[in-house]
């Protein structure tokens, strides 16, 4: 399915559509009566305008596979029943071997990833999906206890598209999984 980030979006996004025959929709609306958000003075409010300026349609969106990686079981288990709230289908992995071992049976929407796992760690599991062709598209969030710029960096060179710190606020995770979903 294509969805395009409205509304600078929506012609490629359909030109993309039927050009390679994939269906389209259109899984976000915006409120054209919230301007720009990336000017705003403070990273809370350019936040709270984007979740106002884009709303996700969850009809849409519902029923979309989500993978959380992590190896402390009560991540996992919080983080799914926040986006199995939300209509998602949500399977979990422990480590990045968990994770690759499902992947060959079921390919996932967006991926949540953490950094520090036994076995396999996520800078490893990311660059094992991103040299995948059959899983390189997947979208990822990496979330972590490491804050630092180095670790961020390392993260964005391996082609993870968001990243944030835990603790993660719920408001975020939902507005980063509703962006890469569209």
């Amino acid at each position: 399915l294509v969805m395009p980030i409205p509304d600078s979006g929506n012609f490629a996004a359909l030109g993309f559509s039927l050009e390679a025959q994939i269906p389209f929709a259109l899984g976000i609306i915006r409120n054209h009566y919230v301007g720009r958000t990336f000017i705003q003075p403070a990273q809370e409010i350019r936040d709270l305008k984007v979740r106002v300026k884009f709303n996700p349609i969850r009809d849409i969106i519902k029923g979309k596979r989500l993978v959380v990686v992590d190896d402390s079981l009560t991540v996992r288990k919080i983080t799914g029943e926040h986006l199995q709230k939300r209509g998602l289908d949500v399977m979990v992995a422990k480590d990045g071997v968990d994770a690759v071992e499902q992947l060959n049976e079921h390919v996932p929407d967006v991926m949540l990833v953490d950094i520090e796992m036994p076995r396999m760690d996520g800078y490893e599991l990311t660059t094992r999906v991103r040299g995948d062709k059959r899983l390189k598209h997947i979208p990822i969030i990496m979330i972590t206890s490491r804050a630092g710029a180095k670790h961020r960096e390392r993260a964005f060179e391996l082609g993870v598209d968001k990243y944030m710190s835990k603790p993660y606020q719920e408001d975020e995770l939902f507005a980063n999984v509703d962006e890469l979903l569209a």
